[in-house]
């Protein structure tokens, strides 16, 4: 008797198999709504990034939803590799757009809006040494922030594309 003739590993397989559509959906949609929505703030902001970045979100969630619908009408667990690969892309066009933003932060012009009402009235509060370091520090918070950001999206991607990469091509038939 084969291992996969054991009722017990094709219902884990089947399990496996609920979960990696239920990721993927989550995973699909969120992406697809994401993109819209940035899309649409983008768009009113007339930000050329914003709007380049939202498309990018739209096509991997366009993809991944693709993918996961031919994995679950075929029973083809191929489909994880490409929604892997999809994970790497998604990884690289956000590290992409975040480097972007890093390099093109104007330090004198996030100091300038740091010295403008409602926010300097919040800074007030603090001492003038504090107060002084935040504002001189503030532009390498902010790149610090856009590399956290982009370290995290390839600990999630990755971790999803771990996932999705299959054991097997085929699902096994019940």
């Amino acid at each position: 008797m084969a291992i996969d003739d054991h009722p017990e590993q094709r219902a884990a397989e089947k399990g496996k198999d609920r979960l990696f559509l239920a990721l993927s959906g989550i995973n699909g949609w969120s992406l697809v709504v994401a993109g819209m929505v940035s899309l649409l703030i983008s768009g009113f902001a007339r930000s050329l990034s914003g709007i380049i970045i939202s498309l990018a979100i739209l096509i991997h969630g366009s993809l991944e939803l693709s993918f996961r619908k031919t994995a679950s009408e075929r029973g083809d667990r191929f489909q994880g590799r490409r929604m892997a690969f999809n994970q790497m892309g998604l990884a690289t066009s956000v590290s992409l757009y975040l480097a972007y933003q890093a390099f093109s932060l104007e330090p004198d012009a996030v100091v300038e809006a740091l010295m403008r009402p409602p926010i300097y009235d919040v800074l007030v509060l603090y001492p003038l040494d504090v107060r002084t370091w935040l504002i001189q520090s503030a532009p390498k918070m902010i790149g610090s922030f856009y590399a956290l950001a982009a370290i995290v999206s390839w600990i999630v991607c990755g971790a999803t594309a771990a996932f999705y990469w299959p054991r097997r091509k085929q699902a096994p038939v019940s």
